[in-house]
């Protein structure tokens, strides 16, 4: 499990283990409803020193809910049934035959099945699968696959992974069910090897089109002499005129040869130059921000090519885009039914919207904000193209104002590289800069719009509560195979809490628990946040001109603003307890 030593227990975990008869009960009520037990039983053909794996995974997951942050913690805690020596949980975790991609997605969707099979938990809200990335930092660059990151929120460069997440909102809970971890190579390095891609390909191209300008020139040298065989014979005005036309056109072919040749000349030195500039790039800013003695001594592990391991080390380089396509297919492959994907800008791409338009008859729409850029929509008034900017020029005095959000808004009908979409471009606030929305639900306003799309905070509440109180991203295994099965194990017990949370809600919490901890809020927190901030906006928004959705960004992903509200909101719900 996680080796960290912070002992400070979450709310929602102090709750359960206030005394070890609950703790006992708790835990047992919530796994046997999860078939723990039968779905752990999957993996039991992996055996360590006469162990079974369904026996460790179950002591692993219940680690935190005692209190026990490391295994060296586990077999000194005294805790009875323990089974086994310290080896077998290293070795069970740093096994790379494990698929914990299944085993998570086991879990949520015995979630889904709980929930969805009791009418008293059931949500009729809208369903969306969510996608998001957060910084995971390391301290060790001895730890197989990292890299130095760049950590977007506080500008800074970081060792460690890029952790993305694919979730699920059912309309009352946000759960995590896929994720990968990610390295970077550096944006200068980056740029200057998608150069050097695009100078390859330019040169193969250019190979390409000097092999069919050498064929098509001597087909041309052929049909002249074809000709000059016929127009020796008879020198008839017919004949010497397509002679000529015939040498006319041999006289061309040898033009583009030439001009084909030069410009596969100029590619090769281009190609050259750019394998120049990426070796001085990679001197001067190494590959992942290591050098190579670092990267020489990070852990490396062989792997067989058809374990589990190897997928998920492999991942760590693909591009996030694919990945998150990936887990998007595997979501909706696994039944998994959601109305809209949310996400944020850098997520927004074409091969999103294309992937969505041919997957599941074209029924989950997009939902997601986009960067102000180069990207050009088509007009459907009048089918020419333009980037945000200039249609923002061309609308920004029709802008519509919505008294209910104290926002302006312009709603835009356009054609994304040919699939249909709506833009909405959003002002929160007087002072504020212009958002753009890009949805594929043609029937969806303003409002409905900025209500769907609030659910994407969601993921973020589970990236600071999942750091926070289940050690996410904590690990300090070198193994990338334990990195990958500390991180799942994290994701299990927050879709337990949810469940736990979920089912104990609905009944009265006096008559559950003896004391409400101090990080116990009653609504979920994002819609918390929400309401509070839309109040404050209708209060001061005008007058403050702040970016409501700029807000947001920074409270949840800023460890002091999210703390400052939750302190604000718990002072709140004490006053009116004690009323």
């Amino acid at each position: 499990m996680q080796a960290n030593k912070n002992s400070k227990k979450p709310g929602e975990l102090e709750i359960i283990i206030s005394d070890s008869v609950k703790t006992t009960d708790a835990l047992t009520d919530v796994m046997s409803q999860f078939n723990t037990g039968r779905i752990f039983e999957t993996f039991n053909s992996i055996k360590r020193s006469g162990v079974v794996v369904s026996k460790v995974l179950t002591i692993l997951l219940m680690m935190p809910f005692y209190n026990v942050a490391s295994i060296r913690a586990l077999f000194k805690s005294g805790l009875s049934g323990i089974e086994g020596q310290k080896d077998v949980y290293y070795e069970i975790k740093n096994n790379e035959k494990i698929n914990w991609r299944q085993l998570l997605y086991l879990i949520a969707m015995r979630f889904i099945y709980l929930i969805n099979h009791r009418e008293e938990l059931k949500k009729s809200g809208v369903k969306a699968l969510i996608f998001d990335d957060s910084p995971i930092e390391k301290t060790s660059k001895k730890t197989e696959g990292v890299s130095v990151i760049h950590d977007h929120v506080t500008g800074r460069f970081i060792l460690g992974y890029k952790i993305l997440v694919c979730g699920y909102w059912d309309g009352g809970s946000f759960i995590p069910i896929d994720f990968s971890l990610h390295r970077e190579k550096g944006r200068e390095l980056e740029k200057v090897l998608h150069a050097l891609r695009k100078a390859e390909q330019a040169l193969n191209d250019a190979g390409e089109k000097l092999k069919m300008v050498a064929i098509k020139k001597n087909v041309k040298t052929e049909k002249l002499r074809e000709w000059q065989k016929i127009a020796d014979k008879s020198a008839s005005k017919t004949n010497q005129y397509y002679f000529k036309r015939a040498e006319k056109s041999q006289l061309k072919a040898e033009y583009e040869l030439k001009q084909a040749k030069k410009e596969l000349t100029k590619k090769k030195k281009q190609l050259t130059n750019t394998q120049r500039q990426a070796k001085e790039t990679e001197y001067r800013h190494p590959s992942y921000g290591l050098s190579k003695k670092e990267k020489k001594g990070q852990c490396h592990k062989r792997r067989e090519r058809s374990t589990s391991g190897y997928g998920r080390i492999k991942e760590s380089d693909t591009d996030k885009i694919e990945n998150m396509l990936n887990m998007l297919r595997r979501a909706v492959k696994r039944g998994i039914k959601a109305d809209f994907v949310l996400t944020d800008s850098w997520f927004f791409c074409y091969e999103l919207l294309y992937t969505l338009h041919h997957l599941a008859k074209g029924q989950i729409k997009l939902i997601s904000m986009a960067k102000m850029g180069i990207q050009k929509y088509t007009l459907l008034k009048n089918e020419r193209d333009y980037n945000a900017k200039a249609l923002l020029k061309i609308f920004e005095r029709k802008a519509q104002y919505c008294k209910k959000l104290k926002s302006h808004y312009i709603k835009i009908p356009c054609l994304y590289k040919g699939i249909r979409v709506n833009l909405f471009f959003v002002r929160m606030g007087r002072g504020a800069n212009w958002k753009l929305l890009v949805t594929t639900d043609l029937n969806l306003n303003f409002i409905q719009l900025i209500d769907i799309y609030k659910i994407r905070w969601s993921i973020e509440v589970f990236f600071k509560e999942g750091k926070q109180y289940l050690n996410l991203g904590q690990s300090l295994s070198q193994n990338f195979d334990a990195q990958i099965a500390d991180t799942t194990l994290s994701m299990i017990q927050y879709i337990m809490l949810c469940y736990y949370k979920r089912i104990n809600y609905q009944q009265s919490i006096g008559y559950l628990f003896k004391e409400i901890s101090s990080q116990m809020i009653e609504k979920n927190i994002s819609e918390r946040l929400w309401g509070f901030f839309i109040e404050l906006q209708l209060i001061i928004g005008d007058m403050a001109g702040f970016d409501v959705l700029e807000i947001y960004q920074e409270l949840f992903r800023r460890k002091e603003t999210a703390e400052l509200i939750e302190r604000i909101f718990i002072s709140t719900y004490e006053k009116d307890k004690a009323a």
